[in-house]
């Protein structure tokens, strides 16, 4: 399974604090597949942004857990980098109309999980549902 992963009220709330049970939402998918960045602080095939926007904010367990998911390379929507030939789940709070157009040609809507951080105060809400 393939994880796309977003970042700003994600794993992080929109005051710049981590998500809650946000290691056991990792560590969760760590375990279940593969995850990839799918924000836009990774455009361009490189963490080093992500890293450097995420230290201050996450402590050092989950950071460390963030150091292994995987960059991803797109210009204009996120579902440039998504592979649609394999089964996936994309966190994000928001996406844009075009990329639920592309994901419902693909068959795919339902594979965007919708995340809330202020109705659902921890991610670990978010993977019982998988």
């Amino acid at each position: 399974m393939n994880f796309y992963l977003d970042i700003d009220g994600t794993i992080i709330t929109k005051d710049h604090q981590q998500a809650g049970g946000l290691k056991s939402f990792l560590t969760y998918l760590h375990k279940n597949g593969k995850i990839y960045w799918l924000t836009t602080h990774c455009k361009e095939n490189n963490t080093a942004k992500v890293f450097l926007y995420l230290k201050p904010i996450l402590d050092k367990e989950n950071f460390a857990l963030i150091q292994t998911i995987t960059s991803t390379s797109w210009q204009t929507l996120k579902t440039e980098s998504i592979d649609f030939s394999q089964p996936f789940i994309w966190f994000d709070d928001y996406i844009l109309e075009a990329e639920k157009i592309i994901l419902e040609k693909n068959n795919a809507l339902d594979n965007w999980i919708k995340i809330n951080l202020q109705k659902n105060h921890t991610l670990e809400n978010y993977i019982s549902k998988n």
